[in-house]
């Protein structure tokens, strides 16, 4: 269901479970691009999904335009789960809490924000350019 073979079994049963309960939501090109390469899910219970992940090792990042720490500066630790808001109000704060690690992508000035697939695109492009071989 489109996870890397190295994916530990318990997280990668735990991700596959995720996948399975949203891939009807998803148009059938999206759900076959998605699930071929990573799992992209969406949850009723995000805190405890979160919490179920950082019990399996996953590292959580939230992505989010006030954060501290930038994109470009992250190491990004295997595996690792993105989270992103609504385009208009962003990650609701508890659950931006939840996250090990809040991001923000670096902007130009005259840029006032990206919307959700472009920074989805963005943090995914720079998450795989450090872990080459992990998208098969």
């Amino acid at each position: 269901m489109g996870f890397h073979k190295s994916v530990p079994g318990a997280q990668a049963q735990a991700g596959e479970q995720l996948v399975r309960s949203v891939e009807e939501s998803l148009d059938p090109d999206a759900r076959r691009l998605a699930v071929e390469h990573l799992p992209v899910v969406r949850v009723t219970n995000l805190a405890q999904t979160i919490e179920t992940l950082k019990s399996e090792s996953f590292w959580v990042y939230g992505l989010d335009a006030e954060a501290k720490q930038s994109l470009a500066s992250e190491k990004f630790e295997e595996p690792a789960v993105f989270v992103l808001g609504n385009e208009s109000k962003g990650i609701r704060e508890k659950t931006l809490e939840l996250c090990d690690i809040p991001l923000s992508i670096p902007m130009h000035p005259q840029c006032e924000s990206l919307n959700v697939a472009a920074s989805a695109a963005v943090v995914l492009y720079a998450w795989s350019g450090k872990h080459k071989g992990a998208l098969k």
